[in-house]
């Protein structure tokens, strides 16, 4: 199993810089395994969550982890009460099982954001977790942003920081060969770059983007030379 490429990895690689409250894992499987065995596959990670409550208990199972889309999908939500806010808070967590991994896996650190206030520490270390190399990591993005039925400003944010900060190449052609196999698992919707996406997008940048960003990086964002990123490797894929 390796740790899925749209939001936990994208952290991983990259350090904070959008907040995410959604953990994606992903099981590497043959394109045309069937039904029963994804339902083995994601056996022990359902009884794992079943009985999270019972050895840590600051955690209850809002959702118990269900099966979708043929079982391919299960989505499943964990309930916290915060300790800054005194609510309840929600993480989302989904398991993909619909393809295979198609490069190594890598264990990279994942950090959190928690600081010891006396120290200016980490009052956390890291843990290392698997995860998908970060090219990998930013062609599942690259799928998402392209493909994905309701568009997410957060795809386009996600890949402009990486191209900003220097550490995706979006010329890279083993880039545009990993986003050409994503695109012919099935299940993917058609590619979309339309002017109608893109106003979409536009009423998302306020809404749902600034208030996950600090604000130097919400100023840093340019829709425009995002969309155009995703729209390039679009036309290269034609």
């Amino acid at each position: 199993m390796g740790v899925q490429g749209r939001d936990l990895p994208s952290k991983v690689h990259s350090d904070f810089y959008r907040l995410s409250e959604d953990l994606d894992f992903a099981y590497s499987v043959p394109l045309d395994a069937p039904r029963s065995q994804r339902r083995m596959t994601i056996e022990p990670s359902k009884e794992h969550l079943t009985t999270l409550a019972q050895r840590l208990a600051c955690f209850h199972v809002g959702s118990p982890l269900r099966g979708h889309n043929n079982s391919t999908q299960y989505l499943a939500e964990l309930r916290y009460r915060s300790a800054v806010t005194g609510q309840d808070e929600a993480i989302k967590v989904e398991f993909s099982i619909r393809e295979p991994i198609l490069e190594p896996v890598e264990f990279l650190p994942a950090r959190t954001l928690l600081v010891d206030p006396f120290r200016q520490s980490a009052a956390v270390g890291p843990v290392s977790v698997p995860t998908l190399s970060l090219r990998e990591t930013y062609a599942e993005k690259f799928r998402a942003a392209l493909t994905r039925r309701e568009p997410a400003i957060r795809d386009f944010f996600d890949l402009d920081h990486a191209v900003r900060s220097g550490r995706l190449n979006a010329a890279d052609a083993h880039l545009f060969e990993l986003v050409r196999q994503k695109l012919t698992v099935r299940g993917n919707a058609s590619i979309d770059v339309s002017d109608a996406k893109r106003e979409v997008l536009k009423c998302q940048v306020q809404a749902q983007l600034r208030p996950v960003l600090r604000e130097a990086d919400f100023g840093e964002f340019d829709l425009d030379r995002a969309f155009e990123t995703v729209a390039m490797i679009a036309r290269t894929l034609a």
